[in-house]
């Protein structure tokens, strides 16, 4: 068994199609997706104030949805927003990857356990 989990709550974040524009050839992330970034990662650091993972870790993802939505379009955002609050040193460390997604019409979220630390 891994020997700590840490669980902490943060808003879904906007759909995929959502997240990113794009404009002269590059793309970049919306408003939206920064504003998203910004309010998740003060809640993560919040709830993580220890030291950075630095071995191999597990993930694991609860997404709950309001309305029908791709599983995949959260995983990537919520994964590098953890390294970049430096919960882990590089999301290369994560060597298990476990998610269900489940509906909650009333309180979309994302439940984030990591274990291993």
């Amino acid at each position: 068994p891994l020997p700590a989990v840490r669980l902490v709550t943060v808003p879904l974040p906007p759909p995929l199609n959502q997240m990113y524009s794009t404009a002269r050839g590059y793309i970049y992330k919306t408003k939206k997706c920064r504003d998203w970034e910004d309010e998740a990662g003060m809640i993560i650091k919040a709830a993580h104030p220890g030291k950075m993972i630095e071995k191999p870790c597990t993930v694991v993802l609860y997404i709950f949805v309001d309305r029908p939505r791709d599983i995949d379009g959260s995983i990537k955002i919520v994964l590098d927003l953890l390294e970049r609050m430096r919960i882990y040193k590089n999301d290369s460390l994560v060597d298990k990857l476990i998610v269900y997604k489940e509906k909650d019409k009333e309180f979309p979220r994302i439940e984030i356990e990591v274990m291993g630390v």
